[in-house]
């Protein structure tokens, strides 16, 4: 699966979202919009090409008071497609409490 793959699937269900991949990243990942989490989130797990069912791991990173940024790493993981994928939310850090991924 690819990031290029996993952007358009997302933009094209869910409209014109801020998504972009992250470089760098192992397993591969895409940048989403903070306002978009949940969504995304839902959409990762109900759609059946994708169907990432496992939250693996979630992290936080203070990026500290220079640059007063929270980012927010989701670790997904398809047991059935034996996949992993990684995305991350950038805040201010004054700006956290978001609506549950539950």
């Amino acid at each position: 699966m690819q990031v290029a793959e996993v952007i358009n699937s997302i933009k094209g269900s869910l409209g014109d979202i801020f998504v972009e991949p992250l470089e760098n990243c192992s397993p591969h990942g895409i940048f989403v919009d903070a306002n978009s989490v949940k969504a995304v989130c839902q959409f990762l797990y109900e759609n059946e090409a994708f169907y990432f069912d496992m939250l693996s791991c979630i992290t936080g990173i203070d990026n500290g008071p220079e640059v007063n940024t929270m980012e927010v790493v989701y670790n997904l993981y398809s047991i059935p497609y034996e996949k992993a994928h990684t995305f991350k939310e950038n805040t201010a850090s004054g700006r956290l409490g978001r609506a549950s991924i539950a």
